[in-house]
């Protein structure tokens, strides 16, 4: 009499059992396993036909490996268990692989065992304890359960694919953590880095106490960099001299002992800093290079702590050159008059970006009744009756825009005239 297939595979419930012990004879599998192996009561391996019934475990699953314990504590199942976990007894699953396509019950679940779970609990139930998992959503981590109640907490990382647009706008895939509480990476001392680096490991280094990842060459340490918020130039200076060798102060944040600090001109050309001084974490000094070879401008400003930190500030250096006097020459006497004679006299400076110069007398002083225009450099008045013959020794100071200035000093002589009177007769 001819079956169809449907009658074979409902007639036909084992086609081959092994077992050993007073309950289990090699021709009395469980029912509806088409392959069992039996030793002494505990199921090791059970090939099972679906019978659709979430309820009993055993018509559950497709394959399932089990170990010490009844036949039903399995170590590893492969089946179609659904949106439902089997209760009592049957909780102590190590492994299971599930066919549901619902992201929230998952696909692979492991180490889910939990005591006192109710037949037909759902898999994201609070009483049922899986720890990893695969879902639609990516895989899920899952850490302890706070609170009670509606107000449980099951805290848990997902990490899952995400897909954009690359440079090249070609497809590019990522990876996402979920999460609030942190990531924890690989701990050790410097003498613990792999042997060999590779561009994109990271790693905290104990030994500097700071996060440290590999650019393909070295190893950096990922910190706040510095940050450069103003800087003081010599005096009321608001501008360096290009010879060097004067002393600016940096104001900022997250300084470490000692930067290095540099000055960038436009052509890239760097020149390092003659020295540094760390004065605290928002404070440090630094005494400036010669720089006359590329000249006046605005430098770019490079400080970077010892940890790899940089910061760089970009044409905030102004180089400028020094005021120079071309006339008159230094400690010349600038103008020699009698008493009550006119004086005039013009002191001449000038910058190499030619700014405005203003004038002043910054020590000694000009004869009474001459005075110093400040724009101009120009000495004027009327000499004073002095009843002697009179130096007066005194310093122009010539002031650049940039308040950088240079002094020389002159001198004015005041003569009394000859007196031509009470002179000497001559005769026989």
């Amino acid at each position: 009499m001819s079956q169809t297939k449907a009658q074979l595979v409902d007639d036909v419930k084992s086609s081959l059992a092994i077992g050993y012990g007073t309950s289990n004879s090699a021709v009395t599998p469980d029912s509806g396993v088409q392959l069992q192996l039996n030793s002494i009561e505990h199921a090791q391996l059970k090939l099972s036909a679906d019978r659709g019934n979430h309820s009993s475990e055993s018509y559950e699953a497709r394959v399932k490996f089990s170990i010490d314990g009844t036949s039903e504590h399995s170590a590893i199942r492969l089946g179609n268990y659904g949106n439902y976990w089997s209760g009592g007894s049957n909780n102590d699953n190590a492994l299971i692989i599930s066919t549901n396509a619902d992201s929230t019950y998952g696909g692979i679940v492991f180490e889910t065992g939990q005591s006192g779970v109710s037949s037909g609990e759902i898999w994201n139930n609070s009483a049922v304890s899986e720890r990893v998992r695969i879902t639609n959503s990516g895989l899920e981590i899952l850490g302890g359960i706070e609170g009670s109640g509606a107000t449980q907490v099951r805290h848990r990382v997902t990490l899952s694919s995400t897909m954009g647009l690359n440079g090249d706008n070609n497809n590019a895939s990522g990876l996402n953590v979920g999460g609030t509480a942190y990531l924890k990476v690989p701990i050790g001392t410097t003498a613990q880095r792999p042997a060999t680096g590779t561009a994109g490991m990271l790693r905290f280094n104990s030994t500097i106490s700071k996060l440290e990842q590999h650019d393909g060459t070295t190893w950096t340490a990922i910190t706040s960099p510095p940050v450069v918020t103003s800087v003081d130039y010599p005096g009321s200076q608001t501008a360096a001299n290009p010879v060097g060798g004067e002393t600016i102060t940096i104001t900022g944040t997250n300084f470490a002992s000692i930067p290095m600090v540099k000055l960038i001109a436009s052509d890239n050309t760097e020149y390092d800093a003659l020295s540094e001084s760390f004065v605290s974490s928002t404070s440090i000094t630094f005494v400036t290079p010669n720089v006359s070879a590329t000249g006046d401008g605005d430098y770019d400003l490079r400080v970077e702590n010892p940890d790899g930190g940089v910061a760089l500030k970009t044409d905030f250096i102004t180089i400028d050159g020094a005021v120079t006097f071309t006339s008159h020459a230094a400690g010349a006497t600038v103008a020699s008059v009698e008493e009550g004679q006119s004086i005039s006299a013009t002191i001449i400076a000038s910058e190499p970006d030619s700014g405005t110069i203003t004038y002043s007398v910054s020590a000694g002083a000009l004869p009474s009744g001459v005075t110093l225009n400040t724009s101009t450099g120009v000495i004027s008045g009327t000499a004073p009756t002095t009843g002697s013959d009179t130096n007066y020794n005194f310093t122009i100071q010539a002031t650049d825009p940039e308040n950088q200035s240079a002094t020389r000093s002159f001198i004015i002589n005041v003569t009394i005239p000859f007196d031509m009177s009470g002179g000497t007769s001559f005769g026989g």
